[in-house]
C-alpha cells in the first residue's frame, strides 16, 4: 500500500505543464547565467497579460498551487516599465538547473547554436517543484 501512494505521488510530481504563449524577458535557455550561481542556472520570465483568458486561468493556476504549498517564494510579480512603474502586466519566472530542450512552432529539436533572445515568443512546459 506504502509503494502505491509513493509511486502516485512520484507520478503526480513528474506532470509535465505548459504556459500559455508568452513574450520571453531575460531569457538564459541556452546557455546558464552564472551571475549569482557559480554552477548556473537556466531561467526565464515570461510576460503575460492577466486581461487574456488563457493567461488569467493559467495565472490563477500557479496562484492555486503556490498557495497549496504554504504560500511562500511565488513566481509572479508585476512587469515594470524603465521607471518603475506597473505596466499591469505580470511576470512569471521559471528555472532549472538543468539545459532545457527548446523546440520551434512544428515541435522540431532547435539547434544548440540558435540562441532564444527577449521578446521571443515562447511556451514554457514544466513541472511543479
Amino acid at each position: 500500500m506504502a509503494k502505491a501512494k509513493a509511486k502516485a505521488a512520484k507520478a503526480e510530481k513528474k506532470e509535465m505543464l505548459r504556459s500559455p504563449i508568452g513574450e520571453a524577458i531575460f531569457p538564459w535557455i541556452c546557455t546558464p547565467d552564472t551571475r549569482f550561481d557559480s554552477e548556473g542556472k537556466f531561467k526565464v520570465s515570461l510576460r503575460l497579460d492577466p486581461s487574456v483568458e488563457e493567461h488569467a486561468q493559467f495565472l490563477s493556476m500557479i496562484e492555486a498551487a503556490v498557495r497549496e504549498s504554504g504560500g511562500k517564494n511565488s513566481p509572479i510579480g508585476p512587469d515594470k516599465d524603465k521607471d518603475g512603474n506597473e505596466t499591469g502586466l505580470v511576470l512569471v519566472k521559471f528555472a532549472s538547473s538543468y539545459k532545457p530542450k527548446v523546440f520551434d512552432a512544428k515541435k522540431h529539436f532547435m539547434p544548440e547554436d540558435v540562441d532564444i533572445g527577449g521578446g521571443s515568443l515562447i511556451r514554457v512546459a514544466f513541472t511543479k517543484n
